[in-house]
C-alpha cells in the first residue's frame, strides 16, 4: 500500500473511532444524604445527618423518603444503606426500597409496607410480618415486587424468587447494597454481606413505558403491630435526569515523544475524566502512556458528567538513536581535552540540546556537559552522546573519542657553542622550523614542553649550564603537537682578530672585538703599540680596547700594532696590526 493510501486509511479509522465514541460514561457521581435533596413525608422524620426514622413503634404509621430529583435509570445506580427494623420479633411491618414515578406518593399503611398501590413501581421489600394468604412464608423475607402488589402471593416470585432471611427485628442495623447496571439491565441486592439476588430486568421498559427518569426512596408502615423502623442512607451514586452536560472537545490524534501522562492531553472542558477501552475503565490523570492507544474523555459540570465519550488517538513516537558513532580525534597529552562541537556541524544547529555522558542522561536531559568546548577525556575510546530535538521527538548521536599521541622526536638538533665561562647560544639557530607561526616555545624539560610550563624566556641568549645540555622545542599541529630535542655541544674555537676598528659610537666595530677570546681565555693580556713602538693601551678579560690610550685619550687615525698573550698552557702569543679610523 502506498504511503498516501495508508494515510487515508488511518484517517478513515480515526473518523470511525470518533463516530463510534458515543457511549455511556462509566463513572457515576456519588453523594451522601442531604435533607434538602429528598422529600420526607408521612410519619417520617430526619433524625441526623444520614438517618431517617420512617415509623415510631406506634400502630398505624407510615413514613416515606423520596429522591427530590428524577434519576436516569438508563444509567448506572448504586446505593449503600442500613436498615433498622426494630426490636420486637412480633412487630410489623417492614421497610421497602421503591423505584416509582411520583415523588411524594405515600402508599398505604400496615401490610402494604408503605408502597402498596403505588403503580407503576418496582420495590424490594424487607417484610417482617406474616400476612396469612398473602405472604409466601411466615419468616422474615425479601422479595422483588412490581406495581405495588405486596398482597398478591404470586407477585413475590414473578421476577425473581423471594428469599427467606433470619430475624431482622433484632435491634441491629442491617447493611444493604443495591446496584443497578444500566447497560446490562442487571439489578442486585446484598443484605448483611450476603448476595440475595442478581436479576436481569428492564425496569423502564417493563414498568414505566420506556421512561428511564424515575424517583427512588424508602417506605415503611405499621398496622396492628409496630416497630421502630429507620434507614441510614450512607451513599448513593446516580445521574439526575436533568444532567445534560455537553461532551468536551479535543484534537485527535495527539502525538507525544516516548511517553506522556493523560493530563498532558490538550482538551477543552471542565473536570476532564479519562477512560480506557471505550469507557470500561476510569484512568487517573497521572497515568503514564508509553505506547500508542486511544483514550476517551468526558467533562463534569455541577456533578453532572457528560455521557458522550470523546475519543482521542494518542500516538507515541520513539526517539531515533543512531548506532554508528561520529569519531572525534583528540590529543593524548597529560590532560587530554576535546572540543565536542567539532564532531559534527549538526551540533551547531538551533535544535541541538546538549552533550551527555550516558544514554539515560540524554533521554532525560539530565547532567548536561557544561563545557563541551574543553571536555576532559578520562578514558580511551570514551563515548559521549548528543541530543537534537526534532519536530515530534528527538535524535541521539554517539561520539567516540579517539586518541592521537603527540610526536616526540628522539634524534636531536645540535647547536655548537664555544667554550667560555658563561657560554650562551641562540636556540632559534637549531632549525628554521622554530620560526613558524605554530612554534610554542623552548623548554628545559620534556615534561615542561608537554605541559607548556616554564617556557625559556630569552632563547636568543640562552645561557648554557652543562656539557651536552638538552632543551626541547614544541610546535603545535592541527590536532596535537610535536616536540623536538636540541643538544648543546661545546667546542674549542679559533681566535679571530679583526684588522680594523672605527670607534665612532655608531654601533659598528666600535671595539677591537677579538672573537672567542673574552670569557674563554680569562688570563690573557693585550698590548696596543703606536708606530713608534710605544705601548699606549694595556687590556685584559675585563678591559677591551676602543681606540683609547691608557689615560683615556682618543688615539689618532692610523695603524697600530697588538701583542696578545693567552697565558695558557701553551703560552700562545699573537701579534699583528689593526687600523683605527673614525
Amino acid at each position: 500500500m502506498e504511503p498516501t493510501n495508508l494515510t487515508n486509511m488511518r484517517l478513515l479509522i480515526l473518523t470511525l473511532l470518533l463516530i463510534s465514541s458515543i457511549a455511556k460514561a462509566q463513572t457515576t457521581p456519588c453523594f451522601t444524604f442531604e435533607e434538602g435533596e429528598f422529600v420526607v413525608s408521612g410519619n417520617a422524620t430526619v433524625m441526623n445527618d444520614d438517618t431517617v426514622r420512617l415509623t415510631e413503634a406506634v400502630n398505624n404509621q407510615a413514613g416515606f423518603v423520596w429522591s427530590q430529583s428524577l434519576v436516569n435509570f438508563d444509567l448506572d445506580f448504586s446505593l449503600e444503606a442500613e436498615l433498622y427494623l426494630g426490636t420486637q420479633d412480633g412487630g410489623a411491618d417492614g421497610i421497602a426500597f421503591v423505584i416509582q414515578a411520583i415523588s411524594n406518593d405515600e402508599g398505604t399503611l400496615g401490610g402494604g409496607i408503605g408502597y402498596s398501590g403505588i403503580s407503576p413501581s418496582l420495590a424490594i421489600e424487607f417484610d417482617t410480618w406474616w400476612n396469612s394468604g398473602n405472604d409466601p412464608i411466615q419468616d422474615d423475607h425479601v422479595a422483588l415486587i412490581a406495581n405495588g402488589q405486596p398482597w398478591v402471593m404470586s407477585a413475590h416470585s414473578e421476577y425473581t424468587p423471594y428469599v427467606g432471611v433470619s430475624n431482622l427485628e433484632d435491634g441491629l442495623w442491617h447493611p444493604i447494597i443495591i446496584t443497578w447496571d444500566g447497560t446490562d439491565k442487571l439489578l442486585s441486592l446484598t443484605l448483611d454481606g450476603v448476595l440475595i439476588f442478581t436479576q436481569t430486568i428492564d425496569i423502564s421498559t417493563l414498568f414505566f413505558g420506556g421512561d428511564p427518569n424515575l424517583y427512588w426512596g424508602f417506605t415503611a408502615a405499621t398496622g396492628g403491630a409496630n416497630n421502630l423502623q429507620q434507614v441510614r442512607i450512607l451513599e448513593f451514586c446516580s445521574i439526575d435526569s436533568s444532567c445534560n452536560t455537553p461532551p468536551p472537545t479535543a484534537d485527535s490524534p495527539q502525538t507525544f515523544c516516548e511517553s506522556m501522562t493523560l493530563n498532558q492531553l490538550q482538551t477543552n472542558g471542565s473536570n476532564i475524566r479519562f477512560y480506557a477501552e471505550e469507557g470500561d475503565t476510569l484512568l487517573d490523570a497521572a497515568t503514564v502512556v508509553d505506547e500508542s492507544t486511544t483514550v476517551y474523555i468526558t467533562q463534569t459540570i455541577d456533578d453532572c458528567e457528560s455521557q458522550t465519550l470523546v475519543a482521542i488517538e494518542v500516538i507515541i513516537e520513539e526517539p531515533t538513536i543512531f548506532n554508528d558513532p561520529f569519531q572525534l580525534m583528540y590529543c593524548q597529552d597529560n590532560n587530554p581535552t576535546a572540543n565536542l562541537l567539532d564532531a559534527s556541524n549538526l551540533f551547531l544547529s538551533a535544535d541541538f540540546s546538549g552533550f551527555f555522558n550516558s544514554i539515560s542522561d540524554t533521554e532525560t536531559l539530565n547532567n548536561i556537559i557544561e563545557s563541551p568546548e574543553n571536555f576532559p577525556v578520562t578514558e580511551l575510546d570514551q563515548i559521549v552522546y548528543a541530543r537534537i530535538e526534532t519536530t515530534l521527538c528527538y535524535e541521539v548521536y554517539s561520539i567516540i573519542l579517539i586518541a592521537e599521541d603527540p610526536t616526540i622526536y628522539t634524534d636531536p638538533f645540535e647547536i655548537l657553542y664555544c667554550q667560555s665561562s658563561s657560554p650562551t647560544v641562540d636556540l632559534y639557530t637549531a632549525a628554521d622550523v622554530f620560526s613558524s607561526p605554530n612554534f610554542s616555545g623552548f623548554f628545559n624539560l620534556l615534561q615542561e614542553a608537554e605541559n607548556l610550563t616554564n617556557e625559556i624566556i630569552n632563547p636568543s641568549t640562552f645561557m648554557v649550564s652543562s656539557e651536552d645540555q638538552m632543551v626541547y622545542a614544541r610546535i603545535e599541529e592541527a590536532l596535537c603537537y610535536e616536540i623536538y630535542p636540541i643538544v648543546l655541544v661545546s667546542e674549542n674555537c679559533d681566535i679571530i682578530i679583526p684588522e680594523a676598528i672605527s670607534p665612532n659610537n655608531d654601533g659598528l666595530n666600535d671595539v677591537f672585538e677579538i672573537q672567542n677570546l673574552y670569557d674563554v681565555h680569562l688570563n690573557h693580556t693585550l698590548k696596543i703599540y703606536n708606530r713608534y713602538g710605544e705601548c699606549i693601551f694595556r687590556g685584559n678579560n675585563n678591559k677591551k680596547w676602543a681606540g683609547q690610550s691608557d689615560d683615556g685619550k682618543r688615539v689618532t687615525v692610523g695603524t697600530y700594532f697588538y701583542a696578545l698573550r693567552l697565558n695558557n698552557e701553551d703560552n700562545e702569543m699573537f701579534t699583528g696590526w689593526v687600523y683605527c679610523n673614525y
